[in-house]
């Protein structure tokens, strides 16, 4: 039914873009998504959260957008949560958002997680 699926002007730019952006500057193959997935253990590079490989909630998240001058380069991206991702995250730069996620935890819990991206971004 056509009334179950609804797309909005917003979410087909964004789709359209999408697809550009993985025409013009390719995407990471699929072993390189699994090498993402195995360096964060699973788990969401931002709050933590264990994500089922291959799950829905699981989203590659660039570091650096395209639009701010990044690339699909596999160490660009982390693996994020749908919700870190998808809610929260927004237009907010990585870091700001790795601080504001772990501002309510120990300063280690924050220093592990940014040295893991740090050390993934080479």
């Amino acid at each position: 039914r056509s009334s179950d699926l609804y797309i909005t002007p917003s979410m087909a730019k964004n789709s359209m873009q999408r697809s550009l952006f993985k025409i013009i500057y390719g995407y990471p193959a699929d072993k390189e998504k699994m090498d993402v997935w195995q360096y964060f253990d699973n788990c969401c590079a931002y709050c933590g959260y264990h994500i089922e490989v291959g799950s829905r909630k699981g989203h590659l998240d660039h570091l650096i957008a395209i639009s701010d001058g990044g690339t699909n380069d596999i160490h660009n991206f982390v693996l994020a949560c749908h919700i870190c991702n998808g809610d929260e995250k927004r237009e907010q730069s990585w870091l700001d958002f790795l601080k504001l996620k772990c501002s309510d935890l120990s300063s280690e819990v924050f220093e592990q997680r940014l040295m893991k991206i740090k050390t993934w971004q080479g």
